[in-house]
C-alpha cells in the first residue's frame, strides 16, 4: 500500500489550519458559475490530461512527469517559464471565459472535469509560492508549504465523497492509472519535451497508435521535411532511443529503419506502417486507411482519416493545426478554407518522401537465408570430410548427425521462405499504396 499522501493528509486533517481564500467563498453567482464549469464535456474521459501536457508545453517547462500511485497522479512541470499567482490560478479556476494566457487556459480545462464533475480533490504547488492550493472537492483553499523549483499537480484517483479505502477502491484506483497512461500514450505521443508517464517515455512520433509500434502495427520508414505548413515540432525521441510500451512480435519489427538526425526545419512527418495481427499459424494483414493527426500545443487533438483504400500498408501526417479554429473543448478544428489548404499541401508535400521510400524487408529474409545456407554448407562440408576420413561406425555416425541437422536446417528454411512469401506480399503492398497516393496527389503538383 502506498504511503500516505501530502494530498491524502490534508483532506483528512478537515483542514482546520487552512483558510478559505476570497475567491474560495460561495456566493450565488460563484456556484452558478461551478454549475456551468461542470457541465464542461471534453470528447474522452481522460482528455483533461492531455490539456495538462498542452499547459506544460506551452507554459515553457523543460519536460512532464507523471508519477502514479495507487491514491494520486502526480504531474510535474520542470522548471516552467510561466509566472503565475495562485490569485491567478483561482480566479482562473471559476472563470468560465477563455482566459488570456494560453498555458493557464489549457491549465484549467483539464482541472474542470476532473474537480468539479468528479469531484475528485487536488493539490498545487507553484513554482517559487510558499503557499499550495487545494481543492477538497467543493472549495479551494490555501496552505503554506515550502517554495520549489517545479509546478506539481497531484490529482487524487477517488471522488471526495467516496467511502474508506479498501479492495474494491484499491481496483479502481488502479483502472484510473491504467485508463490514464492509455490517454497519454494514445494521444501526447507528438509532445516536443521529455514527457514520462509511470518512468516510460513516451514522446516518439513512433508511438502513434495506428502507424507507429504496437502490437498490430509496425512502422517502415519515417519521413521528416519542410513544407508550405507551420513548423512542426518534433518529439524528441523520433529520432532514436524511444522503446515501444507494448510492441509486436513479428520480425516486421526489424524492418523499421531509425533516423540519422531530425532536419533543422520540419513542417510536415511522413509515417509509413504495415499493419498485422499475429496468428498461432502466422499473421494475417489487416486494412487500415491513411491518416491525418492534426497537432496543436504538443498533442493529437483530432485524428482525420484521409481515403477509402484500406491496404494493410498505409501512411499517417502530422500537421500543426496551430492557428486553425477549434470548438471549446479544443480538440475539434473547425472546417476552413485553410484547414482545407494544410490538408492539400501535406497530401502533396508526402509525394517526394514516398518515392524516395523502399520497402527492405526482403533484404532481412535475404541475409537470413544466407546465414542458414552458410551454416549448411559449413556443417556438410565437415561432415563429409569427417564421414570419409573416420572409422565406419564413426561415420556412419557423423552420416546420421548431418541428417539431423540437415532436417532442422530445412525447418528453417521452410519459416524463413513463409516469411519471405508474407515480406514480398507487403512488398506489393507497399507499391500498391505507393502508386494509389501519388497517382491521386502527385498531379497536384504538376
Amino acid at each position: 500500500m502506498d504511503e500516505l499522501s501530502e494530498l491524502d493528509r490534508l483532506l483528512s486533517d478537515q483542514l482546520d489550519e487552512a483558510r478559505l481564500d476570497s475567491a474560495g467563498s460561495f456566493t450565488i453567482a460563484g456556484e452558478k458559475a461551478l454549475e456551468k464549469l461542470a457541465a464542461f464535456q471534453l470528447p474522452r474521459e481522460n482528455a483533461w490530461a492531455c490539456k495538462l501536457v498542452q499547459s506544460a508545453v506551452v507554459g515553457g517547462a523543460h519536460s512532464l512527469s507523471v508519477r502514479q500511485t495507487n491514491g494520486e497522479n502526480v504531474f510535474v512541470f520542470e522548471k516552467p517559464s510561466l509566472k503565475w499567482t495562485l490569485s491567478q490560478v483561482e480566479a482562473a479556476f471559476y472563470d468560465p471565459q477563455v482566459s488570456s494566457d494560453l498555458a493557464l487556459d489549457h491549465f484549467k480545462r483539464g482541472l474542470w472535469p476532473t474537480a468539479i464533475k468528479n469531484k475528485r480533490p487536488f493539490r498545487l504547488a507553484l513554482p517559487g509560492v510558499s503557499e499550495i492550493l487545494f481543492w477538497d472537492g467543493s472549495k479551494l483553499r490555501r496552505r503554506a508549504a515550502p517554495p520549489g523549483p517545479n509546478l506539481e499537480l497531484a490529482i487524487s484517483n477517488r471522488n471526495c465523497l467516496a467511502g474508506p479505502l479498501n479492495i474494491k477502491a484499491a481496483l479502481d484506483a488502479g483502472q484510473v492509472n491504467t485508463d490514464l497512461r492509455k490517454e497519454l500514450r494514445e494521444h501526447c505521443f507528438t509532445c516536443p519535451i521529455p514527457l514520462t508517464v509511470a518512468g516510460q517515455r513516451l514522446d516518439s512520433l513512433l508511438g502513434c497508435p495506428m502507424h507507429g509500434f504496437s502490437p498490430i502495427s509496425y512502422p517502415i520508414r519515417l519521413a521528416l521535411g519542410p513544407a508550405d505548413l507551420p513548423e512542426l515540432p518534433v518529439a524528441q525521441l523520433t529520432a532514436g532511443g524511444y522503446k515501444p510500451v507494448n510492441p509486436g512480435t513479428s520480425k516486421l519489427n526489424n524492418v523499421y529503419q531509425p533516423l540519422a538526425q531530425v532536419p533543422p526545419q520540419v513542417n510536415l512527418a511522413v509515417l509509413v506502417a504495415v499493419t498485422m495481427e499475429p496468428q498461432s499459424v502466422g499473421e494475417l494483414p489487416l486494412r487500415r486507411p491513411c491518416a491525418i493527426s492534426w497537432v496543436r500545443d504538443g498533442i493529437v487533438i483530432k485524428r482525420e482519416q484521409l481515403d477509402n483504400h484500406f491496404r494493410c500498408v498505409s501512411l499517417g501526417l502530422f500537421v500543426n493545426a496551430e492557428g486553425l479554429a477549434v470548438d471549446l473543448t479544443g480538440f475539434e478544428p473547425i472546417k476552413s478554407p485553410e484547414m482545407e489548404r494544410r490538408r492539400e499541401i501535406a497530401c502533396r508535400a508526402a509525394c517526394p518522401s514516398l518515392r524516395a521510400m523502399n520497402f527492405a524487408g526482403t533484404g532481412y529474409i535475404r541475409g537470413v537465408l544466407r546465414r542458414i545456407y552458410g551454416i549448411g554448407a559449413a556443417i556438410t562440408t565437415f561432415g563429409a570430410y569427417l564421414a570419409f576420413n573416420a572409422p565406419d561406425p564413426i561415420g556412419a555416425e557423423i552420416i546420421a548427425s548431418s541428417g539431423i541437422v540437415g532436417s532442422v536446417l530445412s525447418t528453417m528454411l521452410v519459416g524463413v521462405s513463409s516469411e519471405g512469401m508474407l515480406e514480398r506480399s507487403l512488398h506489393t503492398e507497399f507499391q500498391e499504396m505507393k502508386r494509389t497516393w501519388l497517382n491521386r496527389w502527385a498531379s497536384s503538383n504538376r
